[in-house]
């Protein structure tokens, strides 16, 4: 059974959850925001949450790089590299590399969390008064803010809790505690926006959930049941030899992100520069759909990553093989299935809620089914990849994203949305769509149409 290898159903469930909320909390709060806000407000509740997500860069990818190493740390390794697996022995705990790695953690996300507080109270406030309209009490708009902006910086503070979780196999715990944020937003936001606090409300609902949250992961953390967070023995030099040696692979993912953002958002600002909004509207539908099922269909490979890490650690690869083959086939089948359901009833029911924005042409649809089967194909390759300690597609992924700008520029004034789809995914097929699959079978000595097809077998053959 791929559970017991992987992941248990427990797993899954809370998995699924914690994605649900993540994509869809705003839109459960929506209808209380519009109904109990002015114009002026929506709009720079809109504005609050955009920067916030642009503050999110400022973490450079520190995350899975942190519970990769943690799974190491947990499985028994002596030592800590930049590049390659570590050798476990035993599955023992080393003590003082475990202190060292949490120490470094800890100042990490200290960092972190002082940039984060000088980005979003200096240039995010400065924005923010730059769009205050005429009749806006300013006060109340910067007291919402700086509640906002305050649980973002507590959320970046204890950004290692989760890394900690996740390290140690403890997903669902990890996943508990993101659901239970996102309840507690939802429910307080709604709540408070509907006793006429408006962005003040919002401002405390997001502080409140983070603040106790945070208690809800520390409680995970520091358990009883693992008496090592109790026993920290750092040496004087250990942290910082990590954490220089966590920013090799951090940076590395940092313009891996970079990259991301470009093959998955240039494109709709292009839209709407070249094609006019309601094409962009159409295009960013779209993208906006397969985002969401690309993320849905891997969080059954995504929730897997730590015993993944785990596992090659200790060099188990009849394990790894098995398991990773029928992640990928289960993540394909479940983008298919969303997939044809966009491509096959998504203007249906955008026509039954009388939405005036529909999805691009069927042709130029289907394509795009196409186009984003062959990214999630390649990109669960290269997070399988990354469980080796190296991200080999940074410079990759940076060079396409560029290119599909550039290429997408070009095309479009001639063909429009077709333009844009050809673009992205004629950048992906001449490198990243069979680089990473390839590089995948090579680490397993097959050809990598024979994973897949061994991942079927044993998919057909287990029960989930």
């Amino acid at each position: 059974m791929l559970g017991e290898i992987l992941f248990s159903r427990r797993d899954i469930s809370w998995g699924y959850a914690a994605q649900f909320l993540n994509i869809g909390a705003g839109l459960i709060m929506l209808p209380a925001v519009v109904s109990f806000m002015s114009t002026d407000e929506v709009g720079l509740w809109f504005v609050f949450v955009s920067i916030a997500g642009l503050a999110q860069l400022l973490e450079l990818g520190f995350q899975p790089i942190l519970i990769r190493n943690f799974s190491y740390v947990y499985a028994g390794a002596k030592e800590l590299q930049a590049e390659e697996l570590p050798a476990c022995e035993g599955g023992k705990l080393d003590q003082t590399l475990f202190s060292d790695l949490l120490i470094a953690s800890r100042r990490i996300y200290f960092f972190v969390s002082c940039l984060a507080a000088i980005f979003l109270l200096t240039a995010g406030t400065f924005y923010i008064h730059t769009l205050l309209p005429d009749g806006v009490n300013e006060n109340y708009v910067l007291i919402g803010w700086g509640l906002y902006a305050l649980g973002l910086v507590i959320s970046f503070y204890y950004g290692y809790l989760n890394a900690v979780l996740q390290g140690r196999g403890q997903v669902s715990e990890a996943n508990k505690v993101i659901v239970f944020s996102r309840v507690l937003f939802v429910i307080l936001g709604v709540v408070l926006v509907g006793l006429g606090f408006g962005l003040v409300g919002m401002g405390v609902a997001s502080i409140v959930s983070m603040v106790t949250s945070r208690f809800l992961a520390l409680y995970f953390v520091f358990s009883s049941a693992h008496p090592e967070m109790k026993n920290l023995l750092p040496t004087k030099t250990g942290p910082k030899k990590i954490i220089f040696m966590l920013w090799h692979n951090a940076s590395r993912f940092g313009v891996v992100l970079v990259g991301v953002f470009l093959i998955w958002r240039a494109n709709v600002l292009i839209a709407a520069s070249l094609l006019g909004l309601a094409e962009a509207a159409s295009y960013g539908l779209a993208i906006q759909l397969f985002f969401i099922l690309n993320t849905v269909a891997s969080v059954p490979f995504n929730i897997s990553m730590p015993k993944i890490n785990t596992l090659r650690a200790q060099a188990k690869h009849g394990e790894v093989y098995k398991g990773v083959s029928m992640l990928l086939v289960l993540s394909l089948f479940i983008y298919l299935l969303g997939a044809v359901f966009i491509a096959v009833l998504g203007n249906y029911f955008l026509a039954i809620i009388n939405s005036p924005t529909t999805l691009p042409a069927s042709p130029i649809l289907w394509l795009m089914v196409l186009v984003f089967l062959l990214e999630i194909n390649h990109g669960s390759c290269a997070n399988f990849i990354a469980t080796g300690n190296k991200t080999p597609f940074a410079a990759a992924a940076i060079i396409t994203g560029m290119a599909i700008v550039l290429s997408s520029l070009l095309l479009a004034p001639l063909l429009g949305m077709l333009g844009l789809v050809l673009a992205q995914g004629g950048m992906q097929v001449l490198y990243n769509n069979w680089k990473w699959p390839m590089e995948t079978g090579k680490i397993f000595k097959v050809p990598y149409v024979k994973v897949l097809g061994d991942g079927f077998g044993y998919l057909v053959r287990s029960k989930l």
